[in-house]
């Protein structure tokens, strides 16, 4: 089976290339790019993806089987086109495709040969592909005029926790390890929209620690939202200082249970020194569980209530060493 996906692999490349288009311009982004790498979809069919992404265009191959249960790979690339806030499209939420679906056959053999060159190369159009991200790790598919199936990034060279949520299926990786972090800061007015983009001002290591369950910070949440489960990464080496010396990354999920039928979500925040903790003014250290991935963080520290004018925020990206 794996040197069948190889051949595959190696046919939706070339034909990746064949239907190269010219990339047009999106414009400047408030989303990150989808994750590379194998996917699955999250409703026990066995099937998923392989998505590449590489400035702005998505290729990928959707692996399944046929009636006769025999396996089938089907090939698709395109460019990415924002997803825009219903209401307020000055926002971008994600990143969308939607493409034709083909299926290859008569490429070069690989098992069980002859001589016989064989047929030429025939590339067959079988469907359309829509792909919705609104993260780099969020998203789902959908066929033609199918419903949209989730799709979880899978992650095998480091462990995760899989949260069930009544949205969908979230994926928080295991953050241990050494990251190369960089840091910019950028300003941002009452609507939360970024107004100034500057470049990275530094760089550092950090070093976090294994994520262990543990009780919820204090916060001041509504009553009604209740933790379920608390994960706990201490971050123990910060060789620029960035973060204070106690700080831990938090995930914790939340449930309510007064709605009809009961929400939930997932948050995950910094918390150590003056971050995370009531005081004046505030400073609030956010990642986005959507952006966050077993070899990439990304970290919003924000203060509130300093000045009348914009608050400043500080953007952290941070890629895991020796991982990729």
């Amino acid at each position: 089976m794996f040197l069948r996906a190889f051949s595959f692999l190696l046919l939706f490349l070339v034909f990746t290339q064949l239907n190269a288009q010219e990339q047009n311009n999106t414009g400047p982004s408030f989303a990150p790019y989808p994750e590379s790498g194998s996917w699955f979809a999250a409703d026990d069919s066995r099937t998923g993806f392989f998505i590449d992404v590489q400035n702005g265009r998505l290729a990928g191959a959707y692996f399944g089987f046929d009636s006769d249960g025999e396996n089938v790979w089907l090939l698709f690339n395109g460019i990415l086109e924002p997803v825009l806030r219903e209401g307020s499209p000055e926002f971008q939420d994600g990143w969308q495709l939607t493409t034709a679906l083909t299926q290859s056959a008569n490429g070069g053999c690989i098992l069980d040969c002859d001589d016989d060159p064989g047929q030429a190369l025939a590339v067959v159009e079988v469907g359309q592909i829509h792909l919705e991200f609104l993260g780099r790790v969020l998203a789902s598919f959908s066929i033609d005029d199918g419903e949209p199936t989730p799709i979880i990034p899978l992650y095998f060279g480091t462990s995760a926790t899989i949260v069930e949520l009544a949205s969908g299926p979230l994926v928080v990786p295991e953050l241990e390890g050494t990251w190369v972090v960089t840091r910019g800061t950028r300003q941002r007015n009452s609507d939360q929209m970024v107004i100034d983009n500057s470049p990275a001002l530094s760089a550092g290591i950090i070093e976090i620690g294994p994520s262990i369950p543990g009780e919820p910070p204090e916060q001041n949440r509504p009553p009604e939202e209740v933790p379920v489960l608390s994960l706990h990464a201490p971050i123990l080496r910060d060789t620029a200082g960035f973060f204070p010396e106690d700080t831990s990354i938090i995930c914790t999920q939340f449930q309510d249970f007064e709605t009809d039928p009961p929400t939930d979500f997932i948050t995950c925040d910094l918390f150590g020194g003056d971050i995370g903790f009531p005081s004046s003014p505030q400073r609030l250290g956010i990642l986005s569980t959507g952006r966050t991935s077993d070899s990439r963080i990304q970290i919003f520290v924000v203060t509130l209530g300093g000045t009348d004018g914009p608050a400043p925020l500080e953007i952290f990206d941070a890629y895991r060493l020796d991982y990729n």
